[in-house]
C-alpha cells in the first residue's frame, strides 16, 4: 500500500533518529561508518548500531533511502532518494505548531493533514504529490542525468546507468556539464547587466541547482521575471525550490514539452507573468540536442522567437563532437547509428542555423568554456574536454 507524504512525514517525526538520518544523508551518499560519524557531528552522539541499522532499513522500506550492492558484492553507500528529499522539504516547510499537531494525532482513523501551503506558482501539495506518483524511475531522463553529472542527488539508478554509459564513451562529460552551467550564468549576467533584460523564458529547466536563472537575474535586477518550462514530473515536485523569488520579481513553473511551442506561448500563466510585447530572453540551454530532426528543431526555435519582439535574445547551448578526439567521435557515431543515444550532436554550422536572422553577441558561437569566460586561457578545459557550443543572439 502506497503511503502519502503526510504519512511519511508523520512517521519520520515519530521515530527519534529517522529525521537525523535523512538530514545527514541529504548532504551526499555515505557508508555506514560515515553515517554514524555524521550523526555524532549533528547531534553530539549517536544511537547504538542496532538503532542505526534499523533506522536505515525502515527508511529504505519507506522509499526515503536506497543503496545497492556493487558487482563485487560490497554495498554501495546509503543515499537519500528524491522522495526522501521531498519529505525533508515538507519538514522544513511546517512550523512547530504543525509538528506538534502531527505528533499528537490519534490512530483512530482521523486523517491529519500537513498544512497545504500553495506554492508561488499555484501548485497545491496534492498536485505536487500526484505528479510525484507519475515519475518513471525505470527510464532515464535527461534532467535527472544532468543533475547526476552536476553532483546532485535527484536521480535514480536508471539515470545513473545511462550516465555511466555516456561517461564510458566521453570521460569529460562532467567537465562539459559544469562549463555549460557556467555558460548559463555568464549569459544571464550579460542579459541582466549589459542588455537590461528583465524577462526570461527558460525551457528545459532541469532540476534546481545552484544559480538557477531567476537567482542570477534577480541578484542583478530584483524585479526580473522568470518562467520555467520542463516536461519531467520530477521537476514539478521540486517546483517550490524553483519558484522562490524576490518580492519585486516573479518566478513560475509550467509543466509542458518543448515540442509544443504553441501551448507554451499560449499558456495563461506565461502571459500573466511575461509581457511578450517587451524583450524577452529565450533560454534553450542544453535542450535542443534532444530533438533529432533538424527541421523540427529549427521550426521550434523560429516559432518561439517569432512570438517575441525586437530586442529579445536567444541563449542556446548545444551538444557537439566537433572538438573531440577521432576515437570519441567514432564511438559516438557508432552508438548513434545503433540507436543507443537520446541526444544528437550538431556541428558549429548546424548550430548557427538556430541563430539565422539574429545578431550574434561577441564572441559568437564558441565552446561553452570560452563564452566570455573570466578564466585565463591556459587554465580552461582543453577543446577535447568540451562537447558543447554556446551562443547568444539578439533579434533585430
Amino acid at each position: 500500500m502506497t503511503r502519502s507524504r503526510q504519512d511519511l512525514v508523520r512517521e519520520t517525526l515519530s521515530r527519534t533518529w529517522h529525521e537525523p538520518l535523512l538530514r545527514v544523508l541529504a548532504n551526499g551518499p555515505l557508508r555506514y561508518a560515515e553515517v554514524r560519524a555524521s550523526l555524532i557531528d549533528l547531534r553530539g552522539h549517536s544511537p547504538g548500531d542496532g538503532y542505526i541499522s534499523k533506522g536505515l532499513k525502515d527508511l529504505a522500506l519507506s522509499g526515503l533511502l536506497e543503496h545497492h550492492k556493487a558487482e563485487d558484492g560490497r554495498r554501495r553507500p546509503w543515499q537519500i532518494t528524491p522522495l526522501g528529499n521531498l519529505v525533508l522539504h515538507d519538514l522544513d516547510s511546517i512550523g512547530e505548531t504543525e509538528i506538534d499537531s502531527l505528533n499528537t494525532v490519534s490512530d483512530s482513523g482521523r486523517q491529519s493533514s500537513i498544512p497545504g501551503p500553495v506554492t508561488q506558482g499555484g501548485f497545491s501539495m496534492d498536485e505536487l504529490e500526484a505528479r510525484a506518483q507519475q515519475i518513471d524511475t525505470t527510464t532515464p531522463h535527461p534532467a535527472r542525468r544532468y543533475n547526476y553529472f552536476l553532483g546532485g542527488k535527484d536521480h535514480f539508478e536508471a539515470d545513473r546507468e545511462s550516465a555511466r554509459f555516456i561517461e564510458a564513451v566521453f570521460p569529460f562529460v562532467r567537465v562539459t556539464t559544469r562549463e555549460n552551467r557556467n555558460f548559463l550564468k555568464s549569459a544571464v549576467d550579460f542579459l541582466a547587466n549589459e542588455a537590461q533584460i528583465d524577462q526570461f523564458l527558460d525551457i528545459g529547466t532541469g532540476l534546481p541547482t545552484a544559480d538557477n536563472t531567476h537567482e542570477v537575474a534577480q541578484r542583478i535586477n530584483p524585479s526580473s521575471r522568470v518562467v520555467y518550462v520542463d516536461n519531467d514530473p520530477m521537476v514539478m515536485t521540486h517546483a517550490r525550490a524553483l519558484l522562490t523569488s524576490t518580492d519585486e520579481g516573479r518566478s513560475f513553473y509550467i509543466e509542458e514539452d518543448l515540442k509544443n511551442p504553441a501551448r507554451i506561448l499560449n499558456h495563461p500563466d506565461l502571459n500573466e507573468i511575461l509581457d511578450l510585447k517587451r524583450p524577452v530572453a529565450l533560454m534553450l540551454v542544453a535542450v535542443m540536442h534532444f530533438i533529432k530532426e533538424d527541421d523540427s528543431a529549427y521550426k521550434i526555435v523560429r516559432q518561439l522567437l517569432e512570438a517575441m519582439p525586437s530586442g529579445s535574445f536567444l541563449v542556446l547551448s548545444h551538444m557537439s563532437i566537433d572538438s573531440l578526439s577521432t576515437e570519441v567521435q567514432a564511438m559516438h557515431n557508432k552508438n548513434a547509428s545503433e540507436g543507443k543515444n537520446d541526444s544528437y550532436a550538431r556541428t558549429q554550422e548546424q548550430v548557427a542555423e538556430f541563430f539565422r536572422g539574429l545578431d550574434l553577441v561577441d564572441p559568437g558561437i564558441v565552446l561553452v568554456s570560452d563564452w566570455r569566460s573570466t578564466v585565463p586561457l591556459g587554465k580552461r578545459p582543453t577543446p577535447e574536454q568540451i562537447a558543447c557550443y554556446g551562443a547568444v543572439g539578439r533579434k533585430p
